[in-house]
Parts: structure tokens; sequence; C-alpha cells
């Protein structure tokens, strides 16, 4: 899966055909603010290992700001870092993530959270869990730091040790 630095393909419908190791580097992450990923992904029950995504900027995760459809992947280990909006399945979600999980620290600045940083507005996020440490400076929550006031968030736990300076809550 290629999708990172080629925002023409962010549209498109994408299902993992089995499990990745990454090696290497830090992984960039899929969609942006200015180009959302806006397409279907399903990790089709397959995971990823391995996954290192560290950046100083906002929107930080596999998937940096989603505005379209991610189910069923999992992060076994790694390590993911980065600014506000920073969790390991999506920074930013906008739209609809269900059936993801994450092992993986996830180190953030605002709104840290094991499967997204921040679930925006209308956006759904729903069986999912996190078992990652979490550390960040504010707003920082086991499945999401921040949960805008219509987002739907359901039948998702985490089991995680979560470290922060205010905002802080499973």
């Amino acid at each position: 899966l290629d999708l990172a630095g080629d925002d023409t393909k962010w549209g498109g419908n994408y299902v993992l055909a089995g499990d990745i190791q990454l090696t290497g580097g830090s992984f960039s992450p899929i969609g942006t603010e200015t180009v959302p990923f806006s397409g279907k992904f399903s990790g089709n029950g397959h995971v990823l290992t391995n996954v290192k995504i560290s950046a100083a900027g906002d929107y930080i995760g596999l998937f940096g700001y989603n505005s379209g459809t991610i189910t069923y992947v999992g992060i076994e280990s790694g390590e993911i870092s980065g600014g506000n909006c920073t969790g390991s399945i999506c920074g930013l979600n906008a739209g609809t993530i269900t059936g993801c999980y994450n092992n993986a620290p996830v180190t953030g600045k605002e709104s840290a959270g094991g499967v997204c940083g921040e679930s925006a507005d209308r956006s759904t996020l729903a069986n999912c869990y996190n078992t990652g440490m979490l550390v960040g400076d504010s707003v920082v929550g086991g499945i999401c730091g921040s949960v805008e006031s219509s987002a739907d968030v359901s039948s998702s736990f985490s089991m995680a040790e979560i470290c922060g300076n205010s905002e802080i809550g499973g």
C-alpha cells in the first residue's frame, strides 16, 4: 500500500490482502488537512506491525486526516508521535472508523488519542479499542483525545496507561 505522497489516490477504494510488516524509516500519514483521505479503506481484519510515524506537524497517524471510511485494521506494534491531533489509526477523523485497534504507543501534543486524535462533528468511531500507552500535553484520551459534540463514539474501549498535563480521560 503506497498512498503517501500521491493525493490523487486518496479517494479510491482499498482492501488489504494480508498482514504487513513495515521496515525502514518513518511512514508518512495518508491524507492531509487540504486533501483528506476520502475513499474507503478496509484492513479486512489484517494487521500492520512495526508502524513508525514521527513528525513535528499536526494530523498524524496511519491516516492523517480522514473524511472517508476506515474499517477493520489493527496496529500491532510500532511508535506514533506528532503534534496536535495525533492518533494511531487517524489524526483527525471527519468520516467513519469501525472495527480498528491499536497496541502501539502514541505521543502527541493537544488532542492525542489511542485510535484517533480528534473525532470531528458528524464523524463516527465504533467498535474500536486501544492498549497502547498514551502521552500528550492536553486533551488526551484512550480512544480519542477530543470528541466534538455531534460525533458518535460507541462500543469502544481503552486499557492503556494515559499520561498528560490536563484534560485526560480513558
